[in-house]
């Protein structure tokens, strides 16, 4: 004779907020730096592996950004970004632009993006990124939680 089944209940989690980061911070994930420029020239840019692809018909991406990152105002005020895929030995490029280091553009080999007008909103492709494409937003950021997540169209590749 057949039992019948338990019937399974949901708990709250049972584990702390450094523990679920660090479980998911074990999840291999591909990097990508995430650059543009400012209205005023500067140029700004980012680690993120908080990246994936969305469609291929639009091509549209997904990343997030911290809603306390320094660059926040600026990716807002933009109208183009660059999204640098990087290769794994590029885990140094990666840190650089993780780190709040002066310049993190020194002796960078890129080349201007999308978005080239004078009011600044070119977005630099790095030429030793195993690939890179810039994108125009999709959609502007939606929150959700600690992160605002940003889709992008892809427009061309370096």
């Amino acid at each position: 004779m057949l039992s019948t089944p338990k019937r399974l209940r949901a708990r709250a989690p049972s584990f702390t907020q450094l523990e679920f980061r660090s479980a998911l911070g074990m999840f291999a994930t591909g990097v990508t730096i995430i650059t543009a420029r400012a209205a005023d020239g500067e140029l700004f840019g980012l680690t993120a592996n908080s990246f994936n692809s969305v469609s291929m018909h639009p091509p549209l991406v997904l990343w997030s950004l911290s809603g306390r990152a320094s660059s926040l105002a600026d990716f807002r005020a933009g109208s183009h970004y660059a999204i640098n895929i990087l290769a794994a030995g590029q885990q140094d490029l990666a840190m650089r632009f993780a780190s709040k280091g002066p310049d993190r553009f020194a002796d960078i080999n890129f080349v201007e993006g999308a978005g080239g007008a004078p009011t600044g909103c070119a977005a630099p492709l790095s030429r030793d990124a195993a690939g890179a494409a810039h994108a125009a937003p999709a959609t502007r950021e939606s929150a959700k939680g600690t992160c605002g997540h940003w889709a992008g169209r892809c427009g061309g590749h370096a």
